[in-house]
């Protein structure tokens, strides 16, 4: 109650108080599946700062993406990422695969409402 009244006391702005209890419900459903808060802080802290910088560099290569696969270590670092991108969507995949392997149709329904609910997405 108190954190709805300084929001609003600080702006007289009802948009404040509904951003704040969309905030609210958004880390609610995080925690509820437990996702790791160190990762989304540090994409916080740092989000800004890498869109600053890539704008930076995309207004010195003249607009072009090329900067990103020009030098070897910039490439290596991409090729690394789109790896574990893969591999996440692969292991995904094959266990979602494996629910299917079920003959009745409700069993299969119930099976992927609890691949969803324990999948490696909301884990990893």
């Amino acid at each position: 109650f108190f954190s709805v009244t300084g929001i609003y006391l600080m702006s007289f702005n009802n948009f404040d108080i509904f951003l704040m209890i969309g905030i609210a419900v958004v880390a609610t459903i995080l925690r509820l599946y437990d996702f790791p808060m160190p990762p989304l802080i540090l994409a916080f802290v740092l989000g800004g700062l890498m869109e600053e910088n890539l704008r930076r560099s995309l207004l010195i290569s003249d607009g072009s993406w090329a900067f990103l696969w020009d030098r070897t270590l910039t490439l290596c670092i991409m090729i690394t990422i789109l790896l574990i991108l893969f591999w996440q969507i692969f292991n995904s995949y094959r266990s979602l695969k494996k629910y299917f392997s079920c003959q009745n149709i409700t069993q299969k329904v119930l099976k992927i409402a609890v691949f969803l609910l324990k999948s490696s997405i909301f884990y990893n």
